[in-house]
């Protein structure tokens, strides 16, 4: 995994271009790297920390290095600090006092991991590294829609009550957060349905791989500390 800066991705990509020569000296038999889609590619609109990620591994599959390009969409954990932290507004309470939960997938759904569940596959990728050698594997381990997301929440935090936002990607592109541009870029490929995830890889790989429902429930403590 590399370190992004929004600001200075030539920065990452030296990084990453170093960490596969380093391995190249050292004869590491096989490198799993913390990948991206290629959104630039996908909608045609510059996302910054996934290009970069796109050239590292563009890198790394030509050196020789035996490899692992591993993807996700979204991690279920941005809802404990991502939000709060690098995606300022995604989650806000309204006047009525419910939680709007504007990510602007437009209805579409999108695929979430849990951190454990990738870590987990990750380790079974490198438990059979002939059958995962020179592959970009997406991983997911669930499929739903924001307003499904809503629901959850709904559900296992009650009283409190959370609804999908109607932000579109393009809204988010011009609302003037750093970067706003290249997280809209990327939810509208999230949006596409480009990206190759492998939901039934991904159980196969971490059979005790969270549902984003069954997330909520483990940490419902720490989620009804957050939305106040």
């Amino acid at each position: 995994m590399t370190n992004f800066d929004l600001l200075d991705a030539d920065k990452e990509i030296q990084q990453g271009k170093n960490l596969v020569d380093g391995c190249k000296a050292a004869g590491v038999k096989h490198l799993i790297f913390s990948g991206a889609y290629d959104i630039k590619g996908g909608v045609g609109k510059p996302c910054a920390f996934s290009d970069s990620k796109v050239d590292i591994a563009n890198y790394m599959f030509a050196s020789g290095v035996p490899s692992t390009n591993v993807r996700y969409l979204f991690f279920a954990e941005n809802f404990i600090g991502g939000f709060k932290a690098g995606f300022k507004g995604l989650v806000q309470k309204d006047d009525k006092g419910t939680f709007v939960i504007a990510i602007p997938m437009e209805g579409k759904p999108m695929d979430f991991i849990v951190v454990s569940g990738a870590g987990n596959a990750i380790a079974a990728i490198f438990a059979s590294p002939e059958a995962y050698i020179g592959k970009s594997i997406g991983i997911s381990g669930d499929h739903i829609t924001v307003q499904e997301i809503a629901d959850i929440f709904s559900k296992h935090l009650a009283p409190k009550t959370f609804k999908a936002g109607e932000v579109t990607a393009e809204q988010f592109s011009k609302s003037g957060q750093p970067g706003a541009e290249h997280y809209g870029a990327m939810f509208e490929y999230f949006q596409s349905g480009q990206a190759d995830i492998h939901l039934e890889l991904t159980k196969q790989l971490d059979p005790t791989t969270m549902r984003f429902e069954d997330w909520v429930k483990a940490n419902k403590d720490a989620l009804n500390a957050i939305y106040q």
